[in-house]
């Protein structure tokens, strides 16, 4: 539905989608809302698990405004060192562009401060409101220093998942908070191209560019097969094998750009499994994204709240279908979030009803 409305607004910039990808989209869009249907539980059982709260009892507070601290000065030296203005030197360093400076160690604690994050939001208590001060503190610095809009966009939509989740989120609220989200990613790209006319941003082109033309550039990519067996898909098991001298070094996550015609290098979530396995891969790894987060729902509601929190760290990967896949391509930050929350989880405790 969401993608014909962006076809009737953006399909006479770009080139016409292929067959074969719009059948592609159609098959994995079939057996992804299958499983999902099949595997979701009753609402009521949701509700229950999320009321199982739990609490983290150390005042880890103090540490996380620390490193909010070390952030800020890492932001600066990247910020403030590279060839370029200071917001893109931040975005070059962030992309790892060679010639610009990193944010460096600093960046390995991303995983367990928006696992806390998102475990907080969820648990929300009146007495942990100064942990979630420097949490968002420390996810509002993330973004500006690595100024990308998923960075943005993340933290703001685990905040309406948790709290649609909870019902704790109207319609009226809901629409505001997109609203000023995308008002907000459109400013990054403004502030960061160092384009001093801001009515030189053309905004539906860069809404189209994120939304629409993914899906067109998937059936003008040429798709390399000399690289060996799954090397998208399996890339955690190529870093793994290159560490270890057994294997060549793992692909590139960013990718070529291709002409649609606008210049564009995203490939929606389809991108790793049609390059390494064709339309077996699509069908294949539908199914395995439908019983990863169809699973993990429904463990949430008879199991433990457990699986509804890391449902939740992973939902963004499908909210962002239409851009890039997630799961596999960064599997390594993936199961590091696990570790995290299970972590969380141990040191935490359930908090009784009187409390």
């Amino acid at each position: 539905m969401s993608h014909l409305l962006l076809e009737c607004f953006f399909s006479n910039v770009y080139y016409p989608i292929k067959d074969n990808m719009f059948i592609y989209w159609l098959i994995w869009f079939f057996i992804l809302n299958t499983l999902f249907i099949l595997l979701h539980p009753s609402n009521q059982l949701i509700k229950s698990s999320i009321a199982k709260k739990r609490e983290i009892k150390i005042p880890y507070q103090y540490g996380v405004f620390l490193l909010c601290g070390v952030l800020l000065y890492r932001t600066w030296i990247v910020g403030s060192t590279g060839p370029e203005h200071f917001l893109l030197n931040l975005r070059l360093g962030a992309i790892g562009l060679e010639g610009f400076q990193q944010l460096g160690i600093i960046t390995r604690f991303y995983p367990l401060i928006f696992v806390l994050f998102t475990f907080e939001i969820m648990f929300n208590k009146k007495n942990n409101k100064i942990k979630m001060i420097s949490l968002w503190c420390w996810m509002i610095l993330y973004a500006i220093a690595t100024m990308g809009k998923y960075s943005v966009l993340i933290p703001v939509l685990t905040w309406i998942v948790c709290k649609g989740l909870s019902n704790e989120l109207d319609f009226r609220k809901l629409i505001k908070v997109v609203i000023i989200t995308v008002i907000l990613m459109f400013i990054m790209q403004i502030m960061r191209s160092g384009d001093s006319s801001a009515g030189n941003i053309n905004i539906l082109k860069i809404l189209s560019v994120y939304t629409y033309s993914p899906f067109v550039a998937l059936g003008y990519l040429n798709f390399d097969t000399h690289f060996g067996f799954g090397t998208h898909v399996f890339r955690f098991l190529y870093a793994v094998g290159y560490y270890l001298g057994l294997s060549p070094a793992p692909i590139n996550l960013i990718s070529g750009y291709v002409e649609v015609p606008i210049l564009t290098n995203t490939y929606t979530v389809l991108y790793p499994f049609v390059s390494d396995f064709s339309s077996v891969g699509v069908s294949f790894f539908a199914v395995v994204y439908g019983i990863i987060f169809g699973g993990l729902y429904r463990l949430g509601a008879y199991r433990s709240p457990f699986y509804i929190i890391l449902y939740v760290v992973l939902i963004s990967y499908l909210f962002t279908q239409f851009f890039g896949e997630g799961i596999f391509s960064v599997l390594s930050a993936n199961i590091q979030m696990t570790l995290c929350l299970l972590f969380l989880f141990f040191i935490s405790r359930r908090v009784k009803l009187n409390d």
